[in-house]
């Protein structure tokens, strides 16, 4: 599995971190590309927190996705941004105190966190519809908007404020997240 994240600084790094299950276990890999030399750089067997994407937020200078880890599943995590070179272990990132959706449920079957700018972020997740057993194509689409804030004492935390949930049935031919 591998993802890919951005740097904010307008800097040119390209950051990626890799999983890969070998036969003799989990190697946890990450790497920075420099976009203006393309050459790859080798940061260290440890992994960003995030499962999938991950966005640069300036209001809190820092980078924000979906938790990686089973014990923070459905849960948004910050991370500080690291340097590109010489970082040798994993930033600093906390957990956000609200879960924003059961990524347990027997009825999930996806998420993706879209970020809308000004620490104002979208999520979308997926689940099978009630029907689903008969009819394999039914998936319901839910969405929430919610702003991240850096708490008192840099405790940063997702206080979700939704503003709207729609439900919509996905079509056959739609692809999965």
């Amino acid at each position: 599995m591998g993802n890919i994240i951005a740097n904010g600084y307008g800097q040119f790094w390209i950051w990626a971190w890799i999983n890969q299950i070998l036969p003799n276990g989990n190697v946890n890999s990450t790497f920075t590309l420099d976009t203006e030399s393309l050459e790859w750089t080798y940061l260290g067997e440890w992994l960003l927190p995030f499962k999938g994407e991950a966005h640069y937020d300036s209001e809190l200078d820092a980078w924000v996705g979906l938790c990686l880890y089973k014990e923070g599943a459905g849960h948004a995590c910050c991370c500080d941004v690291p340097p590109a070179a010489g970082c040798q272990t994993m930033p600093a990132w906390k957990l956000g105190k609200d879960l924003l959706f059961d990524a347990g449920s027997s009825t999930h079957a996806g998420a993706k966190l879209v970020y809308m700018g000004d620490s104002r972020f979208c999520l979308v997740t997926c689940r099978k519809a009630k029907d689903y057993a008969n009819n394999r194509s039914l998936r319901m689409l839910d969405m929430a908007s919610f702003v991240i804030t850096d708490q008192v004492q840099g405790r940063r935390t997702a206080d979700c404020e939704a503003s709207g949930l729609w439900i919509h049935v996905v079509p056959d031919a739609a692809s999965m997240f």
